[in-house]
C-alpha cells in the first residue's frame, strides 16, 4: 500500500506536466494568432497598393488623352518620293541608330578618307570590281548609265544590296542628247532616276555630270543644270584624283596605281575617278595593288554619303 508522502509526489508531478502543457497551449495560440494578423495587415497593404496603381491620376489621364492614336497601315505605307520632292543627302541626319557604319565613319573621320568612283558602268567588269571590293571590305561609289538590253540588271542590284553608293551619270551618255537644251538634261536625269529605282527600289540622289561639271561641249549653260540639280536636292560630284584610263594612254597596272597614289596624298580627302567597263580591263588589274597601298598607308575607303567632302569643278553655291 503505497504511502500518503507518494500520493502527494505524483499530484504534483501531474501539476507541473499539466503546467506546461497549458504554457505550450498558450504560446501556440499566440504565434498562430500573431501569424494571422501579419498575413491580413499585408494583404490590406497590398490591395491598397495595387488600388493606387490603378486609379488613374489626373496627371495619366491627360498624357492619356493627348497621346497620339496608332497609325493605320494606311497611313504608314512608305511611298518613294521622286526627285523633285526627295530629302537632299545632307538633309535629316538623324541619331546614330539610323546612320550606316560609312555614314559614321564619313562623318567622324577628319582627314586620310579616298573615295572610289566608278563610272560608265555596269559593264563586263564590274562583278570582279565588286568581288575584290568585298575581299578588302571596301565599299565604293557606283555612277551607273542605262543598260536597256537588261543584261547587267544583277549588277545594279548587287551595287545596291552590297552597300555601295550607287549614283546617276545620265541615261544614254550621248553628250549631244543630254546637253542638247535644258529640257534634255533634264528628262535625262528623270529618267534615269527612274531606271535606277525600278531595278533597286532607290532613288538616288547622287550624280556626275557626263564630262564632269566643268565640261566644254554642254550646250545648255552649265550653272542651268546645277540649279536644276541644287533645286531637286542632288549633291553632284566631280573628283580630284584618277588613275588615267579615260586619257587615252596606254597604262600599266603599276602606273595607274602610281599616279592615284601620287594625286591621293597631295589631297585630304579623295575622290578617285575610274571606269569599270569593258574597255577598262587594265583598271580591274590595278585593283588589288591599289586597294593594299591604300590600305597600307592608313586611307579610310569609302563610299560617297551624305557627309563626303564634295569635289566640285564648278560650286555649286555659286549658281543662283
Amino acid at each position: 500500500m503505497r504511502s500518503y508522502k507518494d500520493n502527494k509526489g505524483s499530484n504534483i508531478a501531474i501539476k507541473i506536466i499539466a503546467g506546461i502543457f497549458i504554457v505550450l497551449l498558450a504560446a501556440t495560440a499566440v504565434l498562430a494568432f500573431a501569424k494571422y494578423r501579419s498575413e491580413r495587415v499585408n494583404n490590406e497593404a497590398k490591395t491598397q497598393k495595387e488600388q493606387v496603381k490603378e486609379t488613374p491620376t489626373p496627371a495619366k489621364e491627360e498624357a492619356k488623352a493627348t497621346k497620339e492614336p496608332e497609325a493605320s497601315p494606311e497611313a504608314t505605307a512608305t511611298l518613294e518620293p521622286s526627285p523633285e520632292v526627295s530629302a537632299s543627302p545632307e538633309a535629316n541626319v538623324g541619331s546614330d541608330e539610323e546612320l550606316t557604319a560609312e555614314e559614321i565613319k564619313d562623318r567622324d573621320t577628319e582627314t586620310g578618307k579616298v573615295y572610289l568612283t566608278f563610272d560608265d558602268g555596269p559593264g563586263e567588269n564590274t562583278n570582279e570590281i565588286l568581288d575584290l571590293l568585298k575581299e578588302h571590305n571596301v565599299k565604293a561609289t557606283f555612277f551607273v548609265i542605262a543598260q536597256d538590253s537588261g543584261k547587267y540588271d544583277d549588277e545594279y542590284r548587287r551595287i545596291f544590296e552590297e552597300g555601295h553608293t550607287i549614283g546617276i551619270h545620265s541615261y544614254t551618255h550621248d553628250y549631244d542628247q543630254i546637253y542638247a537644251s535644258l529640257d534634255s538634261f533634264k528628262e535625262d536625269v528623270t529618267k534615269m532616276s527612274d531606271y535606277i529605282y525600278n531595278l533597286t527600289g532607290y532613288r538616288t540622289l547622287f550624280y556626275r555630270f557626263p564630262g564632269g561639271s566643268g565640261n566644254t561641249v554642254c550646250n545648255v549653260p552649265m550653272a542651268d543644270c546645277i540649279k536644276y540639280l541644287n533645286e531637286n536636292n542632288y549633291s553632284y560630284y566631280d573628283w580630284n584624283a584618277e588613275n588615267g584610263d579615260a586619257t587615252g594612254e596606254k597604262l600599266t597596272p603599276d602606273q595607274m596605281v602610281e599616279r592615284v597614289m601620287s594625286e591621293v596624298r597631295n589631297n585630304r580627302n579623295s575622290t578617285v575617278l575610274m571606269h569599270d567597263t569593258i574597255s577598262k580591263r587594265t583598271t580591274l588589274e590595278s585593283l588589288p595593288k591599289l586597294l593594299t597601298q591604300l590600305e597600307d598607308e592608313g586611307y579610310v575607303m569609302l563610299p560617297l554619303t551624305k557627309f563626303s567632302k564634295k569635289v566640285q569643278q564648278v560650286k555649286a553655291e555659286t549658281v543662283n
